[in-house]
């Protein structure tokens, strides 16, 4: 039996919500209409809404093991403070923004410089579920950073100011660039360190070691920096045309955008008697025989252009394509075809250093010439050698490549006197 003051409590809650009107399905209205078929909750007025819960962000997370679904009105989530629903679901609470509101741009942060690295911060942008990070502006090519508001950058020169872009975003877009400045540390390279020279005769290969943060090297005969070679990344220096048996002194600096570093002296000895590459007798020697005390030594520059011989000049008997044998050809083409034009008079009449017993090079000995050809300026084209071909042709060698060929005798190429000692 319902005891008077039960039916007095059911009573009340039957006054004050007049709508409910099944055990089934609950209706909330003021004109006592059924609930909706559909709805297990019908909520109908025409001058008053429904409210959910309303609470701030951190009561809305000390919510203790929210149930999936769960709902609350959030009045500090938005990007502005301003409230918005919340839903609890796949273990974490989601906001309901019905204008699908974008992430303001991060803000730049502290930057960590190293020498050759950057360690790029912002500051977290609100709402935002991640971040991009690009050396352009370009949002399309960013690299995604995720919720990390940092990103280390390698590979960086020293003493060098970057410009790089952030955005962040959620799933309705991105906000507009943040644009972050920073330079690595200016630190000036080391100095290098002074290695082995190689040496010969006629010249001195002066080495040092690589230095860490160095992005080139200079090298000079004296101390000033300023007057020095700049030799890009390369390690060594050479001094050509030396003196036999003769002491060679230079300085060496590492440097990056920051600076240089102090010079490093360098110093080596040319080896005594004679080798490739010596300025000797007139001309600069590029053959050696076995002595090491006889050889061939060519002029230091061309003698022009020219042809072997004018257009039906006939056969020169007896020329030979050896080593040894340049003079002979030379001699034997001279006596035949006497016009001073062709490469066989112009060495013929060359009198370079004094010496006039100068000769057209055998097609052995310019290739001698070719092997030796970075001891000489200038060498590439086509030489005409003294050895003949045919009764047309003479043959020929392209010094920039090696190739040897046959030409018609009148063409014009280019022409190296050489003599023997």
């Amino acid at each position: 039996m319902i005891t008077i003051l039960r039916l007095f409590v059911l009573l009340g809650f039957i006054v004050v919500i007049p709508g409910i009107s099944s055990f089934s399905q609950v209706g909330i209205n003021s004109d006592k209409s059924a609930p909706d078929p559909s709805a297990g909750l019908d909520v109908k007025f025409s001058d008053k809404g429904f409210l959910p819960p309303r609470m701030t962000f951190d009561e809305r997370n000390a919510i203790v093991s929210p149930h999936e679904g769960l709902m609350v009105y959030c009045t500090n989530c938005n990007t502005d403070g301003t409230g918005l629903l919340s839903i609890y679901q796949g273990g974490k609470w989601k906001n309901i923004l019905l204008d699908c509101t974008t992430p303001a741009p991060p803000t730049p942060g502290t930057n960590i410089p190293d020498t050759t690295k950057i360690t790029w911060n912002w500051n977290p942008a609100w709402i935002a579920s991640g971040y991009k990070w690009n050396t352009v502006d370009d949002y399309s090519s960013a690299t995604n950073v995720g919720t990390s508001p940092s990103h280390t950058e390698t590979g960086l020169t020293v003493c060098t100011t970057y410009t790089r872009y952030v955005w962040a975003y959620n799933v309705c877009g991105h906000s507009n660039v943040c644009i972050l400045s920073q330079a690595t540390l200016q630190i000036a390279p080391s100095s290098p360190i002074a290695g082995t020279s190689d040496a010969t005769c006629s010249q001195i290969v002066f080495h040092w070691s690589a230095v860490p943060l160095a992005t080139g090297y200079k090298a000079g005969q004296n101390s000033d920096y300023a007057s020095a070679f700049d030799l890009g990344n390369v390690l060594t220096a050479t001094a050509p045309n030396c003196t036999p048996s003769t002491w060679y002194y230079g300085y060496v600096w590492a440097y990056n955008d920051c600076g240089h570093s102090a010079p490093t002296a360098l110093s080596g000895q040319t080896l005594p008697g004679l080798c490739i590459g010596l300025d000797y007798q007139g001309g600069r020697i590029f053959y050696l025989d076995g002595t090491g005390l006889h050889g061939l030594i060519a002029s230091t520059s061309d003698l022009g252009n020219s042809f072997w011989s004018p257009p039906f000049s006939g056969p020169v008997p007896g020329t030979s394509t050896a080593i040894g044998t340049g003079q002979a050809n030379t001699n034997a083409i001279i006596s035949i075809i006497t016009d001073p034009a062709t490469a066989a008079m112009s060495c013929h009449n060359y009198t370079g250093g004094s010496y006039s017993d100068w000769f057209l090079p055998s097609k052995d000995e310019l290739n001698l010439l070719y092997l030796q050809k970075s001891f000489f300026d200038g060498l590439g084209g086509i030489y005409w050698s003294s050895s003949q071909y045919d009764d047309n042709t003479a043959w020929t060698q392209d010094l920039s490549t090696g190739a040897q060929n046959h030409t018609t005798k009148y063409d014009i190429d280019h022409v190296r006197a050489v003599r023997a000692f």
